[in-house]
């Protein structure tokens, strides 16, 4: 059958035993890796906490040039067996053949190198986070790399924390939509590994700003981009600062603004952000 009809059915009952045992046999076959990339990568996702995807990812990792196998399945690999030597060793590897990996890789391979206790490992991710944000950017790959950083705990590195700054203190509601897309990524780092010492005042005054300004925000991109909108970074920083009074104030507002603009209360993004602000309360 067609790869994308069998990854939409394991996808459609993946929480069931039948996508599951479904997954085991996929990984279980003789040459898996040479299948379609997205079954595989699906595959390896509904059955990640088994040993069955361990094995398989180990098995992915340990291909001779596994780094131009494609990216989705061996960065889905890379994640399964982070915290075990043969997912730092093929971070490494990634990191040392960076020519020949795509860059979803190559940030796969900076997150299972992020926080490892290898002393030696994580100069060496220093070092290329560090490279990565020196110019020329070859192509749309590198230059999304640089940003999608953002997302990883690297505030060690200085100019990680360049970044950071840059696109915290440029914030404002009128903001454009890839720029609140960044501050989305610098606000979901905070959530996912807590506060990083060297920009926790940067991440925690930008909570405050966002409180403040969420009504205007809401009122340009419903007016600016009602059909693509990022309302991301408003109901982070409201979980960030929670409990606080920012966040009843902010929902205070938002509702102000609804009120005076009943058609904004149909709008499903909106629904979402607001399911997501009271639960701040």
């Amino acid at each position: 059958l067609p790869s994308e009809i069998v990854s939409t059915a394991l996808k459609i009952v993946a929480n069931e035993e039948a996508a599951k045992a479904a997954a085991r046999a996929i990984l279980a076959t003789e040459n898996f890796v040479t299948l379609p990339s997205e079954i595989v990568s699906t595959a390896l996702k509904i059955v990640a906490n088994e040993e069955a995807a361990k094995a398989a990812a180990r098995a992915i990792l340990a291909t001779e040039n596994f780094v131009t196998l494609p990216s989705e399945i061996v960065s889905t690999a890379l994640k399964i067996v982070a915290n075990e030597e043969a997912g730092k060793t093929a971070a490494l590897r990634v990191l040392a053949q960076a020519d020949q990996a795509h860059s979803f890789l190559q940030h796969a391979a900076l997150s299972a190198l992020a926080q490892v206790p290898d002393e030696s490992a994580r100069s060496i991710a220093d070092a290329f986070v560090t490279r990565s944000y020196l110019p020329p950017f070859s192509g749309d790959g590198a230059l999304r790399l640089r940003y999608d950083l953002q997302y990883l705990p690297y505030a060690r590195v200085a100019s990680h924390r360049w970044l950071t700054k840059k696109i915290a203190a440029s914030y404002a509601p009128t903001s454009p939509i890839r720029a609140k897309e960044n501050l989305y990524k610098v606000l979901r780092c905070r959530i996912d590994y807590g506060p990083q010492r060297q920009i926790a005042n940067v991440v925690d005054d930008l909570c405050k700003r966002v409180a403040l300004a969420c009504a205007e925000d809401l009122a340009h991109q419903w007016h600016a981009n009602r059909d693509k909108p990022r309302l991301g970074h408003i109901w982070t920083s409201l979980e960030l600062l929670s409990p606080s009074p920012l966040c009843h104030d902010a929902v205070a507002r938002l509702r102000a603004y609804e009120a005076a603009n009943p058609a904004v209360g149909e709008w499903i993004a909106y629904q979402d952000l607001m399911t997501r602000a009271l639960a701040t309360l």
